[in-house]
């Protein structure tokens, strides 16, 4: 798990957990399919609000990332 980073000035928490997932896609820890956490899970993971954790993944849909499914959960698209 990677770790946020708490010093002054750092990016906000949900860009830096949109980060650490963009990059495990890019390097091939999450492939194409692959289920991301959901945000309770992410919530917990880092110690985060809910808020935090939904923009995280919002954005990583936004760029084509990840693809979201009501009740089914949240997957790798990007290849």
């Amino acid at each position: 798990m990677h770790k946020l980073d708490t010093t002054s000035g750092h990016l906000p928490y949900y860009k830096q957990i949109k980060e650490f997932y963009k990059k495990d896609i890019q390097d091939g820890v999450l492939a194409v399919g692959d289920r991301v956490d959901s945000e309770m899970e992410i919530q917990e993971m880092y110690d985060v609000s809910r808020i935090t954790a939904r923009q995280a993944i919002l954005e990583l849909e936004q760029e084509g990332m990840v693809k979201r499914g009501r009740g089914k959960g949240t997957f790798v698209t990007y290849r």
